[in-house]
């Protein structure tokens, strides 16, 4: 585990060349707010920046308070004194609304994206399952699904950036390393369908994304990272939530630390060059569960191909 005054020292030398087109979805709150008005602040505002949420009135309230970068720009720089500031809306429950959302994105960047961060998560269901007009369960939808097409869409751009000698690194934000046994035969949980099985397992699932995509895209980074109980907005999207929360309390993190803690490997040009990751709330690297076997990541893979071709769903 690096120590902080280390990762400090990483996220401090972050002075690219060029400037990074940044995209945050979930950006409007919690740990993907706290990244992104971290990553604004450590590069000065010399980042362009999309923000996709459904909140546009606190999506104006950030770029509103993202300092400008000071004009001129450095003699010699490639970079322009135009900085890009968008927000995107979009509910991530409908296939159709990410789809919609991935193809404005990848318009808006010009094809060319250098840091992807997802965050987005729970929905107000509990312990029932509520099946999205995809005829997707809300909660895997919005954990993992979502994260899978936006993920599968914007690879183009990451590679693109990459083509330029730029960065290109993805960031999933929500359950690294936990190891549940994945339901071959029930992937989707049909049959056997609880809350915290939903939350395990949707971890499990981005693992292997990570692990798939790593290997489809060599020259790209992917982490899955796993922030532990931060106090977010998300601990009160429904009853068991917020009294998780309170009975956690003395455990909790507060947010902006956790998000200056995933700057490191999110930025780290040395540590996470290329490759799957799946990092700590303290950053620290983890091991890929063991009974994610090539066999299991396949059959997750294929379903996820599957469950989220906008072609073959029912609208």
């Amino acid at each position: 585990m690096p120590s902080v005054e280390f990762a400090e020292k990483v996220v401090a030398s972050y002075r690219p060349s060029y400037i990074p087109n940044a995209v945050f979805i979930g950006g409007t709150s919690g740990i993907g707010r706290a990244m992104l008005e971290a990553l604004a602040k450590q590069t000065n505002g010399r980042v362009n920046l999309w923000i996709v949420g459904r909140n546009k009135t606190v999506a104006e309230e950030i770029i509103a308070s993202i300092p400008s970068p000071p004009l001129p720009e450095p003699e010699g720089s490639i970079a322009t004194n135009y900085f890009t500031r968008e927000f995107v809306q979009c509910d991530v429950s409908l296939l159709r609304n990410v789809q919609a959302m991935t193809q404005e994105l990848l318009r808006q960047t010009g094809g060319k994206i250098n840091v992807l961060v997802i965050t987005s998560g729970n929905a107000m269901s509990m312990f029932s399952r509520v099946e999205t007009a995809d005829g997707l369960d809300l909660q895997m939808m919005l954990r993992y699904y979502s994260r899978f097409k936006m993920i599968e869409d914007l690879v183009p751009a990451l590679e693109n950036a990459h083509a330029l000698g730029q960065d290109a690194r993805v960031m999933t934000v929500l359950a690294a390393g936990i190891g549940l046994k994945v339901p071959i035969d029930d992937l989707d949980l049909k049959k056997w369908y609880n809350y915290l099985k939903v939350h395990m397992l949707t971890g499990v699932y981005n693992d292997v994304m990570i692990k798939v995509q790593s290997e489809r895209h060599p020259n790209l980074t992917f982490i899955h990272v796993f922030p532990g109980m931060v106090d977010t907005p998300a601990n009160r999207v429904n009853l068991f939530t917020r009294a998780f929360a309170v009975l956690s309390w003395y455990w909790m993190k507060q947010v902006e630390p956790i998000a200056q803690s995933f700057l490191y490997p999110l930025l780290s040009s040395e540590d996470f060059k290329r490759g799957g990751y799946w990092i700590s709330q303290s950053a620290e690297k983890l091991t890929l569960a063991s009974n994610i076997t090539e066999e299991v990541a396949k059959k997750v893979w294929d379903h996820s191909v599957e469950r989220t071709n906008i072609t073959t769903r029912n609208h």
